[in-house]
C-alpha cells in the first residue's frame, strides 16, 4: 500500500510539472520548410516534396505530422494515400522534419497544404500553392470524314498533345475558324462550329466540335481550311490547320 501511495504521488507531481508547450511570439511549434518552388503547372504528372518541421523546443511527444491538401478542384494526391483522402501522416526524423510527396493535379487550382501536430491537431501551419496552366505543345485535328458536304455537319476531334508524360491542363479552351484561300478566293469566318462555346478540354486532353457550312457561303472548287488555336497566358498562339475537300 505504501509503494502504491508513493507511485501515485510521483505520478501527480510529474503530471503537474508537464506542460504542452504554447507557441511563443516568433516561435512556431510546427512550420513548413521554405519550399522555394518555381511556377508549377497543373500537368497531372509532376511530383513535389512537401516538408514540415517541428521546432526543436517543442515537446518530444510530437513524433508524427499530419498533412492535408484541400482545393475547390480535384487537388492532386499524396503518394501513398491509397484511399485518395487528401490526407497522410509521416513519422518525424531525428532532425524534427517529415517529408511527403504530392502529385500535382491536372486541374488549375489553388491548393491549401496543412501540417499539424498535437491533440486535436492544435498546432499547425499552412501554405498556398497556385498552379498555372500546362498548355499543349501541339494540336492534332481529326475529322470524321475526308470531305465535307455543304449543309451537313462534320465532326472534328482535336487532341491537345503535351510532350512527354505531362498532360494538358483540364479546361484549356480551343478556338476554331474556317476559311478558303487561293489566288482568286479569300473567304474568312466560314460556317459555324457547333459546341464552340463549350470547347474546353477534359482529362482525356481532347475537344470535340461539329462544323456546318452552307453551300452559298463557299467556293465548291477549293478545300476549306479549318484552324484550331489555343491562346496562352503569354499571348502566344498554339495552332494547327487541316484542309478539308468539298463534296
Amino acid at each position: 500500500m505504501k509503494n502504491l501511495t508513493i507511485f501515485l504521488l510521483t505520478l501527480i507531481i510529474f503530471s503537474s510539472c508537464y506542460e504542452v508547450p504554447e507557441e511563443k511570439e516568433g516561435l512556431k511549434v510546427i512550420s513548413f520548410e521554405n519550399q522555394g518552388f518555381e511556377q508549377l503547372k497543373a500537368d497531372g504528372f509532376t511530383v513535389i516534396p512537401i516538408i514540415a518541421k517541428i521546432n526543436s523546443e517543442a515537446a518530444e511527444e510530437f513524433r508524427t505530422i499530419s498533412f492535408s491538401a484541400k482545393s475547390s478542384a480535384k487537388s492532386g494526391a499524396f503518394l501513398g494515400d491509397s484511399s485518395d483522402s487528401g490526407k497522410i501522416e509521416e513519422v518525424v526524423k531525428k532532425d524534427g522534419s517529415a517529408t511527403v510527396y504530392f502529385r500535382l493535379p491536372q486541374s488549375m487550382a489553388t491548393i491549401i497544404f496543412t501540417a499539424s501536430v498535437g491533440l486535436n491537431q492544435k498546432y499547425k501551419d499552412e501554405f498556398l500553392l497556385e498552379l498555372s496552366p500546362n498548355y499543349p505543345d501541339t494540336l492534332i485535328i481529326e475529322p470524321n470524314e475526308l470531305k465535307i458536304t455543304p449543309n451537313k455537319s462534320m465532326d472534328l476531334t482535336t487532341y491537345l498533345v503535351a510532350f512527354g508524360e505531362k498532360k494538358t491542363s483540364i479546361n484549356t479552351f480551343v478556338n476554331f475558324s474556317a476559311s478558303q484561300k487561293d489566288d482568286t478566293t479569300n473567304l474568312e469566318n466560314l460556317g459555324k462550329f457547333l459546341k464552340q462555346q463549350t470547347a474546353f478540354s477534359m482529362a482525356d486532353e481532347k475537344v470535340e466540335v461539329s462544323f456546318l457550312v452552307d453551300s452559298t457561303e463557299i467556293n465548291l472548287n477549293i478545300p476549306i481550311q479549318i484552324k484550331a488555336e489555343v491562346k496562352t497566358d503569354l499571348d502566344s498562339i498554339i495552332s494547327s490547320m487541316i484542309n478539308i475537300g468539298v463534296n
